[in-house]
């Protein structure tokens, strides 16, 4: 749950420094935010208090498109946190703090985006 807070207070403040730079390059309505998926059905209910729930997953996403688009897919992606229940076994993943820097890790994302000129 504390990551997941720590990924929302980043997206805020990533969203607000990155804006501009995206819009200049036509990347048009530029998000970053906590996705949340049950079995990857997006319900825009979910919080992190339901992260034992079978196939939660929660990752750190980052999409630009045009309105008109359909896109099934972000542009980038950061896992959190994923729990997979099967019928004989259990598995999780949990973004690794002691390990890894989430900050750097989100802005390495969206300087690749950034430098990236295809779609």
């Amino acid at each position: 749950m504390e990551l997941e807070s720590l990924a929302e207070r980043l997206a805020e403040q990533f969203q607000i420094h990155y804006a501009d730079q995206f819009e200049a390059q036509k990347k048009r309505n530029f998000s970053i935010w906590v996705s949340r998926d049950l079995d990857g059905d997006e319900i825009s209910t979910l919080t992190a208090d339901c992260c034992l729930e079978k196939e939660y997953r929660s990752q750190l996403a980052v999409n630009y498109n045009d309105p008109g688009e359909d896109n099934d897919f972000y542009e980038a992606t950061i896992t959190l946190w994923h729990y997979r229940k099967g019928f004989f076994s259990s598995s999780a993943f949990l973004y690794n703090t002691a390990k890894y820097d989430l900050e750097k890790d989100l802005e390495a994302a969206l300087e690749h985006l950034l430098t990236r000129t295809f779609r």
